[in-house]
């Protein structure tokens, strides 16, 4: 084993990474963001989601694509992580895994077997 960076206090259920920086998302819906080569604390928002975050990923240098158990997939800009600057909502359960395809259009997996496909130009908001 080469390091180990205590990141959460529950269930850690996603991962990414670019470059120097990992992502996290844990059970209770936080993030955080660490630095691989030192495991130092980058970054960390608590509730990023209401409920589980089920996926991260580092998009780039500058954001970040969130989703979670309460229904929503999330962009944050990793230079101020106060709140997204981008939210999706409108799914019926939870959102597993995302993807953003050729076209800019947003993907999502969810918890009720359904594959949703949104406009990324639209946004609605409102998680529950």
């Amino acid at each position: 084993m080469l390091g180990q960076i205590q990141a959460h206090g529950e269930c850690v259920l996603s991962l990414s990474s670019a470059g120097p920086v990992i992502a996290s998302g844990a059970l209770d819906g936080d993030v955080g963001l660490w630095s691989l080569s030192d495991g130092s604390k980058i970054a960390y928002v608590n509730k990023a989601h209401t409920q589980g975050t089920n996926e991260v990923v580092l998009m780039g240098d500058t954001l970040l694509r969130t989703s979670g158990d309460d229904r929503c997939v999330k962009f944050w800009d990793l230079r101020n992580l106060t709140q997204p600057v981008h939210l999706v909502s409108g799914f019926t359960d939870g959102v597993n895994r995302t993807t953003i395809d050729h076209e800019g259009r947003l993907i999502a997996g969810c918890d009720d077997g359904q594959v949703y496909v949104y406009n990324l130009t639209a946004t609605v908001s409102g998680c529950l």
